[in-house]
């Protein structure tokens, strides 16, 4: 079965310029969104590795060294909605940047927008211990963690980004930072 499709070019022109004209400009959008947004989260608060009760993935250094390390979580969320242990992961040794210079995730990274392509070494521990120590970050054990509902308020920037700075938001610049 063959299908013919007839376009008129001229209705198809003023059909795109008046969706062009009756789109908002960024400019608009901007000033459209809220001045800040809150977001509630739970927060988990472990001791260190090396005090009595401390989590052995916190403050642990790791085989090659303190940094950034990636490839750790599985990018889709399990079942359960807790993130996945993927796997030890690898030191990053340059960050991926966006075409704006912003940090990015290696798995966000796409030449062809202008990212800058980072690199990393060789695989380690990168902190963490087994798949079981790590299934602990995302579930109360009170041997090990406490959780707490959490609220952030994050405040829109000049550049459209929302932005929470603990050393500037009232609440936590009078605490004295978000861990005092």
């Amino acid at each position: 079965m063959t299908t013919t499709i007839h376009t008129n070019h001229r209705l198809l022109g003023c059909a795109s310029l008046a969706l062009v004209l009756g789109t908002p400009s960024v400019a608009q959008e901007a000033e459209s969104q809220p001045a800040s947004v809150q977001l509630t989260g739970k927060v988990r608060d472990f001791k260190p590795f090396g005090v009595a009760g401390g989590h052995i993935d916190f403050e642990n250094t790791p085989e090659n060294g303190m940094s950034r390390y990636a490839g750790i979580v599985h990018p889709l969320i399990g079942d359960d909605s807790k993130p996945v242990f993927r796997g030890t992961g690898n030191k990053i040794t340059n960050q991926w940047r966006d075409s704006q210079g912003r940090q990015i995730s290696y798995l966000l990274y796409d030449a062809s927008l202008g990212d800058v392509e980072g690199s990393w070494g060789q695989a380690g521990t990168g902190g963490i211990t087994s798949a079981d120590s790590f299934a602990q970050w995302f579930r109360d054990v009170p041997v090990y963690n406490l959780s707490a509902p959490l609220t952030l308020t994050l405040v829109r920037q000049a550049d459209g980004m929302y932005l929470f700075d603990d050393t500037i938001d009232p609440y936590y610049a009078a605490k004295g930072g978000f861990y005092p």
